[in-house]
């Protein structure tokens, strides 16, 4: 569900002209979703990223003949398949060169066993099982992005700022942004 501040307001303090499509496969977020005329949301799956990418609704906003920026936050570790680069790689290949790909995911590495089967269990009961991965294949999610600086970090290290209205401290998720090659 939107949030405040939303991803749009964000992006227009930046850039006024900003124009934001959020996708959801959510059956309950993505009508809440379709009002919002300055952003609309609409229904996709990262796992099918070509589809999201054709989408008129998509499309009528956002020109991938241009540089984008895809934020796919907290979302990469719900898709259990070992695919998931082979999504991505879908995904870059969508993108123009100079698009921005940002990416935060539940790091196995970095959570202790028995919290990530704790976490697998609670998810196995939802139609969004989790699949926590590695730094190396959370890295491997950038194939083709050069990293920005400060690299794939925990969440709260990636550029926290005085004033956050989300302050992280959390250390089971890595994030990172990444610039297409």
């Amino acid at each position: 569900m939107p949030v405040e501040p939303s991803v749009l307001g964000v992006v227009r303090e930046v850039r006024p002209d900003a124009r934001v499509v959020r996708v959801d496969n959510d059956p309950e977020v993505v009508p809440a979703g379709r009002g919002c005329a300055d952003a609309p949301t609409v229904f996709g799956d990262l796992r099918d990223p070509a589809a999201i990418m054709k989408d008129p609704a998509v499309t009528g906003l956002i020109d991938f003949g241009e540089p984008v920026g895809v934020i796919t936050v907290a979302v990469w570790h719900f898709i259990p398949e070992d695919a998931a680069s082979e999504y991505a790689a879908t995904l870059r290949a969508g993108l123009a060169p100079g698009s921005h790909l940002a990416i935060s995911h539940v790091c196995a590495d970095t959570v202790p066993a028995a919290a990530q089967e704790a976490g697998k269990a609670v998810y196995a009961r939802t139609a969004n099982p989790v699949r926590p991965r590695t730094e190396a294949e959370i890295r491997a999610l950038f194939g083709g992005f050069t990293l920005l600086d400060p690299g794939l970090v925990p969440l709260g290290d990636w550029r926290p700022y005085d004033g956050d209205p989300y302050p992280e401290q959390a250390t089971e998720s890595l994030a990172g942004v990444g610039v297409r090659n």
